[in-house]
């Protein structure tokens, strides 16, 4: 099995079955609003690629896989920015970290936090996800969000 399957499955019908309980419990002039944070994408173990010699500039990674953060080492910042731009342009968004920031994407980010941030951020918008080498267990993970596409931003909502 991949992702989470029966995990995911099982705990979607814990929730189904807690929400039919309480529409039944609950008079019929009230409403029950069911939402989520965030919407998912199933990019099952499609992966973007980033060449060899382009990682070869990346320190280590952070973020998730759909909105990546590469670190690169010292006085590579800039290279990697264009070799990523230039490489990935057909399947993600590619920012510096001074883009992501004054694009208002994260919002209000306090000084001391920035420098947690990459040198420059990943986002598909394409169905699929940049994987880090680090974290090898992560290409099991089959629903993903992070991106900035209509499905990932739209957050489900059900009212009945």
């Amino acid at each position: 099995a991949t992702g989470l399957a029966a995990e995911f499955d099982a705990a979607v019908g814990e929730a189904d079955a807690l929400v039919t309980t309480l529409r039944a419990e609950l008079p019929s002039d009230v409403a029950v609003v069911v939402t989520a944070d965030h919407g998912q994408v199933d990019v099952g173990s499609a992966q973007v690629s980033i060449s060899g010699s382009t990682l070869a500039l990346v320190e280590k990674m952070s973020g998730e896989g759909r909105f990546r953060w590469l670190h690169a080492f010292p006085g590579s910042a800039s290279d990697l920015s264009g070799r990523v731009a230039e490489e990935l342009h057909e399947s993600c968004w590619v920012l510096t970290r001074r883009q992501v920031l004054d694009s208002g994407w994260l919002g209000e980010v306090a000084d001391d936090l920035i420098d947690r941030l990459g040198d420059v951020a990943v986002v598909p918008f394409v169905d699929a996800f940049v994987p880090d080498p680090a974290e090898p267990l992560e290409v099991r993970m089959k629903g993903r969000h992070g991106s900035l596409t209509a499905a990932e931003m739209w957050v489900p909502l059900i009212v009945g």
